[in-house]
């Protein structure tokens, strides 16, 4: 057995973590050979402008440039991804008076990775994935790999597409693959919580004025107040009320005094510019415990349409906040074992990969939620969830006894309310579970009517309200539910569950368009996820687009082999209703196998 090289030994080099990009000219060979000096000309000037006015605006460096490539190196994912995409917008004045055949395109693989450096090159395997995800990409486009997209929040970092697994070369296990581009909702012009809690701790002080006038002075206030109400919606965060959190406005910002003060796992904090009717809005989120910035974004707003609740500027910043907390935990739980980890890494974490419909990642989520039970036998959440586990287990198609699954549920989620009888996320999950794997829909509906009752902000109660009513053929109240949960929802990791659900609500009104819509979205985020390409297929075929319910067809089969019309039927919570029965006629004419 070899003996491992100590990293101190070797002079100059130190392990960071760093996000690698792989920047690959397409089809360069062929380009050489047709106007090979055109091309060297083309290709020097371009990596200049990279050199002297792309990496300095988005502190990365290039380690090195080929004559058809490049390997930069950036701090932070966000900015990587950011450099990329002006990368991609950049190359187009390259090209002008060029027909397709002589034009240079660039395709971009990114990767977050711990790896070796020193002032001239980059080491570890981290490299060759970045360059193995740049294969993956087509002309213009820019893929990047899980790591990578947990530190990027949709629609605010980038539009983010989840392509699946796809197989490269020398890796044996195929890659979670996503493809990124410019965001299209832009942004106009030392201790944590008691070990007990499960919910990871947040503050959110009063953002501060630059220049205060008598008029703006309570802005920052108002900012803070829409922000905590958003964020309280979620029952896997607490959120430090607001009178807690002004206590310390003016105090020191040094992360160790606030965190002792708060006790708290994170600090957004932030700051304010009026110019007329614009305000400019700057933010932090901190890590009180790495005492690290995890994200950073700045805002434009109109100070009218804030002030009256229109502008979704808070709508934003919740979602941000939301996604990179779940990200931080997301990793944590991905490179450190579970009994060093604090009860709400494990949550988070856990819940973040069972909703990635990898199998492996799945399996990965029921171990930290079991062990989180076992560890934590008194908290309500950790039980809740594991019931939620068995219930998508079976969604997926993985179960291989969907009976046993179904009372080991019903059994979590009762032992969920035997420990917090009032919880709302219990009362929901098991509305649930005596829905879906028990088909009871009135001990549902009784469930889910205690949950809104006890705390009639919990999306998911709404959610799977709304799912409820579509399995009993009601679907204005789908719609009207699945719309409500939508709107309740700060955790946007975790929205394309969500949109998922509300898909097949529209699917049960009758709103092909926005069930196809839906669906979409929720596909972007996670198309591994079988029941939302059931929705698509069913919802194009009866909308007169046989062509793509076919396509979605094929996919949904590529995904879940074994899935009949008849397995359809029979795991339909509904029975064989009227809709159950158009649904299963559009499924095989789409091309699901009937089944015997």
């Amino acid at each position: 057995m070899s003996t491992p090289i100590k990293e101190e030994l070797w002079y100059g080099m130190r392990r960071e973590t760093r996000t690698l990009v792989v920047v690959d000219v397409v089809e360069s060979v062929r380009l050489m050979e047709a106007n090979e000096a055109d091309v060297i000309d083309r290709w020097r000037r371009f990596v200049n402008e990279v050199q002297t006015q792309v990496l300095p605006r988005h502190s990365g460096r290039l380690v090195k440039s080929l004559g058809d490539g490049l390997l930069l190196e950036f701090e932070r994912v966000p900015s990587a991804v950011s450099a990329a995409i002006e990368l991609q917008s950049r190359i187009a004045p390259y090209n002008l008076g060029r027909d397709g055949t002589t034009a240079m395109y660039l395709r971009i693989g990114a990767h977050e990775a711990d790896v070796i450096i020193d002032d001239l090159d980059v080491y570890g395997a981290g490299v060759n994935l970045a360059a193995r995800l740049a294969t993956l990409a087509q002309a213009g486009e820019i893929i990047v790999s899980p790591r990578a997209r947990d530190k990027l929040a949709d629609d605010l970092d980038a539009d983010i597409e989840d392509i699946g697994e796809r197989y490269v070369k020398h890796i044996a296990e195929p890659v979670r693959a996503f493809r990124v581009r410019a965001p299209t909702m832009g942004t106009s012009a030392t201790s944590r919580a008691p070990i007990e809690d499960l919910s990871s701790a947040i503050a959110v002080i009063p953002f501060a004025a630059r220049q205060s006038t008598e008029d703006t002075a309570v802005l920052g206030e108002v900012i803070a107040d829409e922000v905590i109400c958003s964020l309280s919606r979620a029952s896997e965060l607490r959120v430090i009320s607001r009178l807690s959190s002004s206590r310390v406005q003016h105090l020191s910002t040094d992360l160790d005094a606030l965190r002792q003060q708060l006790r708290v796992a994170y600090l957004l904090t932030g700051a304010f510019q009026v110019s007329a009717d614009k305000v400019r809005i700057t933010l932090e989120l901190s890590d009180t415990v790495t005492r690290t910035v995890v994200w950073a974004e700045a805002f434009s707003a109109s100070l009218r349409a804030l002030l009256a609740g229109e502008d979704p500027v808070i709508e934003r910043i919740v979602s941000g906040t939301g996604h990179s907390i779940i990200a931080c935990e997301l990793h944590r739980v991905s490179s450190a074992a579970p009994q060093t980890l604090q009860g709400y890494s494990l949550l988070l974490g856990a819940i973040a990969l069972m909703h990635r419909a990898s199998a492996t990642e799945f399996e990965r989520s029921r171990t930290i939620l079991e062990h989180l039970a076992e560890r934590h036998g008194r908290v309500s959440q950790a039980y809740a969830w594991l019931a939620k586990w068995y219930v998508m287990r079976t969604v997926q198609g993985w179960s291989l006894d969907r009976a046993a699954d179904g009372v080991q549920a019903l059994a979590l989620a009762n032992r969920a309310l035997d420990i917090a009888p009032d919880n709302s996320l219990a009362l929901a999950t098991r509305g649930h579970v005596q829905g879906f794997m028990h088909r009871d829909f009135d001990a549902a509906a009784r469930s889910l009517r205690q949950a809104i009752d006890c705390n009639p902000s919990e999306s998911l109660a709404w959610l799977y309200t709304g799912t409820l009513e579509a399995w009993k053929s009601n679907g204005t109240a789908a719609m009207e539910a699945a719309s409500k949960a939508l709107a309740l929802s700060p955790l946007d990791p975790l929205r394309d569950h969500y949109y998922s659900h509300a898909g097949f609500a529209a699917l049960t009104s009758g709103h092909y368009e926005q069930a196809i819509e839906w669906s979409l979205t929720s596909l972007k985020a996670n198309r591994l996820h079988t029941p939302t390409h059931r929705t698509l297929v069913v919802a194009n075929w009866l909308s007169g687009r046989q062509d793509k319910a076919r396509e979605h067809a094929q996919e949904l089969m590529r995904l879940e082999p074994s899935l009949t019309v008849k397995a359809y039927l029979e795991r339909f919570p509904g029975g064989p209703s009227d809709y159950a029965l158009m649904s299963a006629e559009a499924l095989r004419a789409a091309g699901v196998p009937a089944g015997h």
